[in-house]
């Protein structure tokens, strides 16, 4: 009786073939994804209220970034944002 054939068939932790030989290293391709750094400027919290405070603001992407670069000279902008 081949018991390695028989463990090999039936092994409760079989993924997409591996077998039970198998390196560390090829353990770790068959894992997940490598995962990207993401680079972000301002946190999570801050990126979420200014989310909330351009959605506020009833105006145009472009208009709000006419009123960023003249430093709303013409007052375009609500005082209370």
């Amino acid at each position: 009786m081949d018991l390695h054939a028989i463990d090999k068939m039936f092994c409760a932790y079989q993924k997409n073939g591996v077998q039970n030989e198998g390196s560390v290293e090829d353990l770790r391709q068959l894992g997940s994804k490598p995962r990207t750094k993401i680079l972000s400027v301002i946190d999570g919290r801050r990126a979420q209220n200014c989310t909330i405070l351009l959605s506020k603001l009833k105006m145009s992407d472009e208009e709000i970034c006419r009123a960023i670069l003249r430093m709303d000279s013409g007052e375009q902008l609500p005082l209370d944002m």
